[in-house]
């Protein structure tokens, strides 16, 4: 008897059938961004696979470029359009469905057409303020943002803190009574051993009071809700409750929130994630000349002949303090809006003081002319008799 042949249909034919497996909306967005790619190249289905499938057989390699150059240019021209990265990565996955349907082996290179970011890494100051406008009354979204900027600390060591140790820190108050914390006991990180010095600031302080509210004990970050229950028949009730309610978070899961708090910068061609706080906190220490400091509070490795300079808890707890007021602070009052109100104040004296002398100097001049024109009347009155 043998088997039957199996009929191969058109080439969109065989798209759809590979589409058959997924959710609606799944097919749904894998039909759309094909048909938009077709359309900017001006081919049908059919003709894209002719196309395509000549690339695969030519003789010269340097043509199987082909296909990923062009993508690149409709990647481009879709981020001008204000696309997201995304939203364009979603396009070279609907292409390479079409072409695996159809079993044919050129793929797009995965450096071509890709999202060209501004180059910024490290988020800014002003952003941290936009995202935290962002985040409006989510407590445990502006507690994970001003932690991250305040102790330069990465997402596994954050989902470590606890309660316990933020309650039991040494507390210290600047000139202006602005509150800090240093952790009593150094954070091990599980990456590499060292002790993370963890220091907070009133940003963060404040943030984290009013998240964690009335809890004393167990891990400060944790989850809002967990998986819904199933009912009696099996079916997904939120009435029935939620599992794990209040565990804590995983280090990914930080990682996810963070990147869905910074998604409109990641849109606006920003690189920023949860990485981006550690490095405006290591940068804000280097641009004050006190690198060593941020990394003997970060938990990264000093020089043996830097580390006896960092002994002493309190210097280091004052140059935080210094660093913070100068660099990571959201206030006006201890940030370097304080500083230029005072440069500001220094130098109206200076104008003022330079108008007054510059009037004296101005009545002197009116005087010498009065007495040099009452001379002259003299002299002309003196000539005529």
């Amino acid at each position: 008897m043998g088997f039957k042949e199996y009929k191969v249909g058109e080439p969109y034919e065989e798209f759809e059938k590979s589409l058959a497996s997924l959710s609606e909306g799944s097919a749904k967005m894998y039909r759309k961004n094909f048909a938009e790619f077709l359309k900017w190249g001006g081919y049908t289905p059919a003709q894209f696979y002719d196309w395509v499938k000549s690339l695969e057989a030519s003789e010269d390699s340097r043509s199987r470029r082909q296909l990923s150059l062009a993508y690149g240019d409709f990647a481009k021209s879709k981020m001008e359009e204000g696309n997201n990265p995304n939203t364009v990565i979603n396009y070279r996955k609907s292409i390479h469905k079409f072409l695996e349907a159809n079993e044919l082996t050129l793929r797009i290179r995965k450096n071509e057409g890709k999202t060209q970011y501004r180059g910024q890494k490290i988020i800014k100051i002003e952003q941290v303020r936009k995202i935290l406008d962002l985040a409006g009354n989510n407590l445990r979204a502006r507690a994970l943002i001003l932690t991250l900027k305040d102790s330069g600390l990465g997402v596994a060591e954050v989902a470590m803190l606890t309660c316990e140790d933020f309650l039991n820190a040494r507390e210290y108050k600047d000139e202006e009574g602005n509150r800090f914390k240093a952790w009593a006991q150094p954070l091990i990180r599980s990456k590499t051993g060292e002790g993370c010095y963890v220091h907070l600031g009133p940003d963060a302080i404040t943030a984290l009071e009013d998240y964690i509210g009335k809890r004393k004990e167990g891990v400060i970050f944790v989850t809002s809700k967990g998986q819904p229950h199933r009912d009696d028949e099996g079916n997904i009730s939120h009435d029935a409750g939620f599992t794990e309610k209040g565990s804590s978070m995983k280090p990914l899961a930080i990682t996810g929130s963070m990147r869905h708090i910074c998604k409109f910068l990641q849109s606006q061609g920003y690189k920023i994630s949860a990485h981006s706080f550690r490095k405006l906190f290591e940068t804000s220490f280097d641009l004050e000349g006190n690198l060593n400091a941020a990394k003997k509070i970060m938990g990264k490795s000093i020089s043996a002949s830097d580390e006896p300079y960092l002994q002493y808890e309190d210097e280091l707890t004052k140059i935080y303090m210094e660093v913070y007021r100068k660099r990571l602070s959201l206030g006006e009052e201890s940030t370097r809006i304080n500083d230029l109100e005072k440069e500001n104040e220094e130098l109206q004296q200076r104008l003022d003081k330079q108008s007054i002398d510059a009037l004296k100097m101005f009545e002197g001049l009116q005087q010498r002319i009065e007495n040099l024109e009452k001379r002259k009347a003299e002299k002309e009155a003196a000539e005529r008799q």
